[in-house]
């Protein structure tokens, strides 16, 4: 069952919006590594694919749910996208630059989440880089009502979907997951009024 079946035509007007800001410092982090080939794991739409090629970089998706494939080909159907599932990729090992994950590892169930992060980081090669874009544990200077909000969205995003998210928060949101993944990232960037961050994790070259 696609249970982005109902969304994915709503999904960048309603949602593309809130991740500008976060998708411009992926893009700028890639640059700066000298990046070329960069894979979007559980890429939705192709909205990051999208900033990734206009900037010259080689991207391509993977996603689990046609419907939100559907979307993405559409609008870029040069673009090669792979309908599969993130956690156990047919892809030879070190094949990209880089490997990204944006707001996607907070919303499945935590095994899962981790299994996704550590296929990233087995598709990136010596030298090259993994991002993770997601939600951060709160603190005190954490904007409230965009906390508010985010809570909101999550919670209407349905029962399953709130419950992963609300069990990913609990355990330290992003900085505790990627620890539990055995990767040691950085916070570039902090996004939605400190709720979020972009996170890079570099192979040793």
């Amino acid at each position: 069952m696609d249970e982005y079946k109902n969304h994915a035509n709503f999904y960048d007007p309603v949602i593309g919006p809130f991740l500008g800001s976060t998708y411009r410092d992926m893009v700028d982090i890639l640059l700066e590594h000298g990046c070329s080939s960069v894979l979007d794991l559980c890429c939705g739409t192709g909205l990051f694919v999208g900033k990734a090629r206009n900037v010259g970089l080689v991207a391509s998706g993977v996603d689990l749910s046609p419907a939100m494939l559907g979307v993405a080909r559409t609008k870029f159907p040069e673009v090669e996208f792979l309908l599969h599932d993130a956690s156990s990729l047919p892809i030879k090992t070190g094949s990209y630059d880089a490997v990204t994950v944006c707001f996607a590892l907070h919303e499945k169930p935590y095994k899962r989440a981790l299994a996704i992060a550590r296929e990233a980081a087995r598709l990136v090669r010596k030298g090259g880089i993994l991002i993770v874009a997601d939600y951060r544990h709160p603190t005190r200077r954490n904007s409230f009502f965009t906390g508010w909000g985010i809570r909101l969205v999550e919670y209407m995003a349905g029962k399953e979907h709130n419950a992963h998210f609300q069990n990913y928060m609990r355990r330290g949101g992003s900085e505790a997951f990627l620890v539990d993944a055995g990767l040691n990232a950085t916070c570039r960037t902090t996004h939605m009024g400190g709720w979020s961050g972009v996170f890079v994790h570099e192979m040793a070259a």
